[in-house]
């Protein structure tokens, strides 16, 4: 993927990272940490992620315009919107627009530049390595080598959910190695002593 720069708003390096936004010519604001676009306004894709909590998450941010969601089973949306109302709560506002269906078949049917952003939210591994853990491809053509599994910014899962609506129940730093237990598990079955 290729973004043409119109204008850099912002550049500066911050104690823990190199910080730029700019406007591209194509699409809204860009926000990108180290290298890696973090955030792009107006218009996003997300493939799977029936429950809804992604599109919830998504539709956080005033600056999206449009949020599209291709989930192949109607049911898991009818359940999430039925048993999980504030999970499922993105599929009311009207900026979300829900299509049943394939995600690859949707996607290869799109126009490229139409969604600023594509998140896919699927239970099906895209690799599964010999020691049984999920892993994804994550690409860029630019920028410094990354190191996934020792996060440049470690997470406070204790302070992030103190000043957040809804605690951080799965996401960890040691998520991003081998094998690692989500917050709620490590809290019911390690205890802090």
């Amino acid at each position: 993927m290729s973004i043409k720069i119109e204008k850099i708003l912002f550049r500066g390096r911050s104690k823990y990272q190199d910080i730029m936004i700019f406007q591209p010519l194509t699409y809204g604001k860009v926000i990108v940490l180290d290298g890696i676009i973090q955030h792009t306004e107006r218009d996003v894709l997300i493939v799977g992620g029936g429950m809804g909590f992604t599109l919830r998450e998504v539709l956080r941010y005033p600056s999206v315009e449009k949020v599209d969601l291709v989930e192949i089973d109607d049911m898991v949306v009818n359940a999430s919107r039925k048993y999980f109302p504030d999970i499922a709560k993105g599929y009311e506002d009207p900026r979300a627009t829900l299509y049943v269906g394939d995600g690859n078949a949707f996607v290869k049917n799109t126009a490229p530049g139409t969604y600023d952003a594509i998140i896919v939210d699927s239970s099906d591994p895209i690799e599964v390595k010999s020691d049984g853990a999920i892993g994804f491809v994550i690409c860029s053509t630019e920028g410094h080598q990354v190191d996934f599994k020792n996060p440049v910014n470690k997470v406070d899962v204790d302070i992030i959910s103190a000043k957040s609506e809804s605690p951080l129940k799965y996401y960890n730093s040691e998520v991003h190695t081998a094998v690692a237990l989500p917050t709620f598990a490590q809290k019911m079955l390690c205890p802090k002593k």
